[in-house]
């Protein structure tokens, strides 16, 4: 079986899902199991997700900034506009 991979919003809906069946008294390994996950992804989800909004799940992954993240520090580079222009950085 091959492996689901879940983007964001997805993991923050299924998260919603699991925390509405949870306040109806199921317990978190039945309501984790009734949308489809394991327990332990519900609680490492909700540790890395918890209490965000979609279009911020959406905002804390952006390309630019994941590749500001990543060359600033290694390279020691003015992280504006034209420095990552310069880098020949573009969304494809």
């Amino acid at each position: 079986m091959p492996k689901k991979y879940y983007k964001a919003e997805e993991i923050i809906n299924i998260l919603r899902q699991v925390e509405i069946l949870t306040s109806q008294g199921q317990t978190a390994q039945m309501a984790a199991r009734g949308v489809g996950i394991s327990e332990q992804n519900y609680y490492r989800w909700r540790k890395e997700y918890g209490g965000m909004r979609t279009d911020q799940a959406q905002r804390e992954y952006a390309p630019e900034e994941l590749f500001i993240a990543i060359v600033s520090p290694v390279l020691g580079v003015h992280t504006g506009p034209r420095a990552i222009a310069l880098c020949g950085y573009s969304e494809r």
